[in-house]
């Protein structure tokens, strides 16, 4: 299996993440899923499927974050 690189938080907790970083950055869905490389249409899936997040999902979001607390 591969290690994710983001191994200190649990799947659960990575979309957590991503959800707080929709709300605080006021993201429309449409830039979420451009930003996570997926369509609204395997959004909905995977969220439904109960699956972590696409590969390099979370780090995108969170450099975007990061991004947003240094301006």
């Amino acid at each position: 299996m591969k290690k994710n690189k983001h191994s200190k938080l649990s799947w659960r907790e990575s979309w957590d993440t991503i959800d707080s970083a929709f709300l605080k950055l006021n993201l429309k869905l449409d830039d979420l899923v451009s930003l996570m490389g997926i369509s609204e249409t395997e959004y909905f899936k995977i969220r439904e499927s109960d699956c972590p997040p696409p590969d390099g999902a979370l780090e995108k979001i969170q450099e975007l974050l990061n991004d947003s607390d240094n301006t």
